[in-house]
């Protein structure tokens, strides 16, 4: 609705491997 990009990752493990952190992680903000 407001037009805001955003992304769909298959799981939180893939999301905090991907900002080098061990905590399975939810969201990341830019």
């Amino acid at each position: 609705e407001a037009e805001i990009p955003y992304i769909y990752v298959p799981s939180k493990e893939d999301l905090a491997n991907a900002g080098s952190t061990k905590r399975p992680t939810c969201c990341v903000l830019v």
